[in-house]
C-alpha cells in the first residue's frame, strides 16, 4: 500500500510536494535496517530524493480517508507516539 502511494509522485505524476506518508520508525526487530537519524521519530517520505525525513514535531492527525499500516507489537516509544498523534500531542 505504502509503495503504491508513493508511485503517485512518481516522474509525470502527482505534485510531489503533496505526498503525505509519515513513518514513526520504532527501529523493528534485531535484523531490520537501523536508521539514527529517523529512530525514535516521526518521518516523511520525501518522493523528489527518495528518502525519510525525521521531522522536528509530531505530523498533522489523520483525517478523511488514509490508512496506518505497521506492526502487531508496538514498543512503548511508538505507543505514545501513535496516541500523541490522534490526540494532537507532540511526543519529542
Amino acid at each position: 500500500a505504502c509503495q503504491w502511494y508513493v508511485d503517485r509522485f512518481r516522474d509525470g505524476g502527482e505534485d510531489p510536494t503533496r505526498c503525505k506518508l509519515f513513518f514513526f520508525d520504532d527501529a523493528g526487530p534485531p535484523w531490520a535496517l537501523k536508521g539514527q537519524a529517523t529512530e525514535g521519530k516521526w518521518s516523511r517520505w520525501n518522493p523528489i530524493d527518495k528518502r525519510w525525513e525525521p521531522l522536528q514535531t509530531t505530523p498533522p492527525a489523520p483525517s478523511g480517508l488514509y490508512a496506518g499500516i505497521g506492526a502487531t507489537k508496538l514498543s512503548n516509544r511508538a505507543e505514545v507516539a501513535i496516541r500523541g498523534l490522534y490526540h494532537g500531542r507532540d511526543t519529542e
